[in-house]
């Protein structure tokens, strides 16, 4: 990387190497936020304010670059929502022969991180023009043709810019309400002897209207997981019933929901 600042004539350009060995992996993978630069390095992710670049990637590091096709690092593409703090960065799977097919999201606000499977074709930067109700009868006969997009989304403002997708001759906005969603916690226990789990609590900031958590257990982290019971949420919890030595939990969700956090009720420990 190379700092170039304006030093007028005779050189006009002075260009300063950035220290350490740090580059994009490609032309697109780079997306800029106010005076910052977000990028995907060679094994890791940067943010660069005209100072060193600074790692962001802990959290997803080694799962990406390992589920990630380096054959075709080039076609990684980053963009941004501004208005909702977010950065996407489309990339080629290790499912894939090289098309974009899956999406890291990261929120530049609250330093945290999200995937989702989403084959595109391309994507870009979406500027819509300004929607007013005198102009709505030129572009919808009726209220029902209107998009299905809420009416305080950035679609309807001026000069506002959405990430947008092509899959296919179609193009979308990256704006819409979530759909289904689900995530598995590690392990909790220990090697000494066996706990009892009876509950686990998520701390709900935006609490869904259903979801449900099935629990996993073993007796040794080298072994698989046994899949127990699958329970629905009730009053913003799950319930169960299970010793082990080691427990886990996946939870789905069937609409949004947003979670800072659980707590987990294991009861005792008993050596063998």
């Amino acid at each position: 990387m190379y700092l170039g600042r304006y030093v007028g004539p005779p050189f006009v350009w002075q260009w300063t190497r950035v220290p350490g060995d740090v580059g994009c992996s490609g032309p697109e993978s780079v997306v800029v936020v106010d005076t910052r630069h977000f990028f995907v390095g060679p094994s890791d992710f940067f943010v660069y304010d005209g100072t060193v670049p600074r790692s962001i990637g802990a959290p997803v590091r080694e799962w990406f670059f390992a589920n990630l096709n380096a054959t075709y690092r080039d076609r990684i593409v980053a963009v941004a929502d501004l208005p909702r703090d977010l950065l996407y960065f489309y990339y080629p799977s290790v499912a894939s022969s090289g098309a974009l097919d899956s999406v890291l999201v990261y929120n530049f606000r609250t330093d945290r991180w999200g995937k989702q499977a989403l084959a595109v074709d391309a994507v870009l930067q979406y500027s819509s023009g300004q929607i007013t109700y005198d102009g709505l009868g030129a572009l919808y006969s009726e209220y029902d043709d209107l998009p299905d997009i809420a009416y305080d989304s950035t679609f309807w403002l001026a000069d506002s810019t959405i990430p947008g997708v092509f899959v296919g001759t179609s193009l979308y906005s990256v704006n819409g309400a979530p759909g289904a969603s689900w995530f598995k916690t590690g392990d909790f226990g220990d090697m000494v002897g066996y706990s009892h789990l009876s509950r686990v609590t998520p701390r709900y900031r935006t609490t869904p209207a259903a979801g449900t958590a099935t629990n996993f257990y073993r007796a040794t982290l080298g072994e698989a997981a046994t899949q127990d019971a699958t329970n629905p949420l009730s009053r913003s919890r799950f319930d169960f019933r299970r010793d082990a030595r080691w427990h886990s939990v996946r939870i789905d969700h069937t609409a949004a929901a947003v979670v800072n956090g659980l707590d987990v009720a294991l009861q005792g420990t008993s050596a063998e």
